[in-house]
């Protein structure tokens, strides 16, 4: 993972914490910002923030470096190949 990638952060109130920021359609079909912890929509900010992966794991998120792509067999080893 590159350093120079970026992910939106920002407060939620039902955690209680910083969390990662995900969009997702409201039965509007209007994007929305939202919790990944517990999907509870957050409000639009002025002040949200965006982490490196580094500061990411200084709140808890962790990243798995996987080798060999999907499943066991790398890429290639399942019919989408």
């Amino acid at each position: 993972m590159q350093e120079t990638q970026t992910f939106p952060v920002d407060y939620c109130e039902s955690c209680e914490r910083d969390v990662l920021v995900a969009r997702d359609l409201d039965d509007a079909d209007e994007w929305v910002r939202i919790c990944t912890r517990c999907a509870t929509p957050l409000a639009a900010r002025d002040d949200s923030r965006a982490y490196s992966a580094a500061s990411l794991q200084a709140i808890g998120y962790t990243f798995e470096h996987l080798s060999g792509g999907c499943g066991s067999g790398g890429c290639g080893s399942c019919g989408a190949g």
